[in-house]
C-alpha cells in the first residue's frame, strides 16, 4: 500500500531546447496537431551538435563540459560522489543526442548511470551507481524505445457504503489501480502527464475490467515530465479471478516543439524590463518584477500575463511551473547556476514565479573557481505543441 501511494505521489522534471518542426495542423478534436510516435521521435534533434574532445579529464570536467556545450545543467547529487566523479578518462564524440554524448562519457568513465528525467529546478538528472531504478530491469515492458512504458504494480480497494435517505440501501464498490511508469527520451519535452486510454482490460475468463476510464490518472497539463509514475484505474476483478490476461490502449503525450528566446545581459540591472512572446494560443508578456542578491544568490521575481488585456492566460502557464523550467541564468564563463527551485502562484490572469539561484563557489552552484556577474538570465518559452499517441499491451498481470 505504501509502495503504492509513493508510486503516485512521484514526479520528475524536464525542458529543452528548440526542436525540429513537423508540418502538421491539428486535427478534429484535438488540442494539437496529431504525429506518429516515430515521427515524435525526431522532434527531439537539434542542430546544435556537441563536439567532445577530451584529454584524461575527470567525470566531472567532461559532464561540465557537456553542460556548456548544450546548454542543460546536469545534477550529479544522485549517487555522484567525490570518487565516483574524480575518474579518468578520454574522449572524441560528435553528436546531436545529448543522452548519447552522456552514455559514452559515463562509459569512458567505467561509471555505471543514465539520465533520468528532471528535479524540481530543472536540471536533468544523472543517476549512478545503486541509484538506478532497479524495478525498470524486471518489471514488463511495452511501448516504444523513445516512449517506455513499464507495468510496476497492481493494487485493488474495495469500500461499502450505506445510504440512509429514503430507503437505506447498502452499496459495495470495488476498484484495480495499475501503477505505471514511463521513460521518455530525455532530449524529448514533454509537457505534464500522458493521458492513459484503456482499450482492453480483461481478466483470464475474459470479463472486462476497463471501469469507469474518467477516473484515470490525467494530467493535462503541468511540470514538463521526461519520466514519471501514473496510474490507471480499472473495476475490480471478481474474487476467483487471477490474471490481468489483457491490458491494452494509449498514452497520449503532449510535446513541445517551438520556443521563442530572450536573453538579459545583465539581469540585476533588468529590473522593470518586459518581453513578449508571440505563440499560437495568445502573445504572452513576461516581466521581470524583481532582481537582487539576497545572501548567496541570485533572486528573481518574474511575471507572465497575456500581452491583451481581453486575452486569457493559456492553462499551460496558470498553475503550473512551465515558466520557472523556461529560464535559465548563467555567468560570465558562460556556466549554467543552479537553483533551489521556484515558487509559482497565479492570480487572476497572472502567473508570477520566484527563482534563486545559486552564485558561484557557494554550496549548491555547479561551478567552483568560476568569474563573478554579469549574470545573464535566458528565456526559452514554449509556444508550439503537438500530441502522439504511443500504444501499449501486457499481458498475464497476476492480480492481488
Amino acid at each position: 500500500m505504501k509502495t503504492f501511494a509513493l508510486l503516485l505521489a512521484s514526479a520528475l522534471f524536464c525542458t529543452w531546447p528548440a526542436f525540429a518542426q513537423p508540418n502538421v495542423k491539428p486535427a478534429n478534436g484535438l488540442l494539437y496537431p496529431l504525429v506518429s510516435p516515430q515521427e515524435a521521435a525526431h522532434l527531439g534533434e537539434t542542430k546544435q551538435l556537441i563536439d567532445l574532445h577530451l584529454r584524461d579529464v575527470t567525470l566531472r570536467q567532461a559532464l561540465d563540459e557537456l553542460q556548456k556545450q548544450s546548454g542543460v545543467t546536469l545534477d550529479t547529487s544522485r549517487g555522484g560522489d567525490e570518487a565516483t566523479l574524480s575518474k579518468h578518462l578520454s574522449l572524441d564524440l560528435k553528436t546531436h543526442s545529448l543522452r548519447e554524448a552522456c552514455a559514452a562519457i559515463l562509459d569512458e568513465a567505467d561509471v555505471k548511470g543514465r539520465l533520468e528525467g528532471r528535479n524540481k529546478s530543472g536540471d536533468l538528472k544523472v543517476l549512478f551507481g545503486l541509484e538506478m531504478p532497479q524495478e525498470l530491469s524486471v518489471a514488463p515492458q511495452s511501448g516504444l524505445p523513445a516512449f517506455q512504458i513499464h507495468a510496476l504494480s497492481l493494487h485493488s480497494s474495495s469500500s461499502k457504503d450505506v445510504s440512509l435517505w429514503k430507503t437505506p440501501s447498502r452499496e459495495e464498490e470495488s476498484s484495480l489501480n495499475v501503477a505505471l511508469r514511463y521513460d521518455v527520451d530525455p532530449q524529448l519535452s514533454v509537457i505534464g502527464s500522458p493521458h492513459w486510454r484503456v482499450t482492453r482490460a480483461e481478466d483470464e475468463k475474459g470479463c472486462s475490467l476497463r471501469g469507469d476510464q474518467s477516473k484515470s490518472g490525467l494530467s493535462e497539463f503541468g511540470f514538463s515530465a521526461s519520466s514519471g509514475y501514473d496510474f490507471v484505474m480499472l473495476s475490480g476483478p471478481r474474487s476467483d479471478s487471477r490474471k490481468l490476461a489483457h491490458f491494452d490502449g494509449a498514452a497520449v503525450f503532449v510535446l513541445r516543439t517551438k520556443t521563442q528566446h530572450w536573453e538579459v545581459p545583465d539581469a540585476l540591472a533588468a529590473k522593470g524590463a518586459t518581453h513578449e512572446f508571440a505563440s499560437t494560443q495568445t502573445p504572452l508578456l513576461v516581466t521581470i518584477s524583481d532582481a537582487r542578491l539576497i545572501g548567496t544568490s541570485l533572486h528573481l521575481n518574474i511575471t507572465l500575463e497575456p500581452a491583451q488585456a481581453s486575452a486569457t492566460l493559456p492553462s499551460l502557464f496558470q498553475s503550473s511551473g512551465s515558466l520557472t523550467q523556461s529560464m535559465r541564468v548563467t555567468d560570465a564563463d558562460g556556466h549554467t547556476l543552479g537553483s533551489s527551485g521556484g515558487i509559482v502562484g497565479g492570480k487572476g490572469n497572472k502567473t508570477s514565479a520566484q527563482m534563486d539561484f545559486f552564485l558561484p563557489d557557494t554550496p549548491g552552484s555547479n561551478k567552483t573557481g568560476a568569474q563573478p556577474g554579469p549574470f545573464k538570465l535566458v528565456f526559452d518559452l514554449p509556444t508550439e505543441f503537438v500530441q502522439t499517441e504511443v500504444p501499449f499491451s501486457f499481458s498475464n498481470l497476476p492480480l492481488p
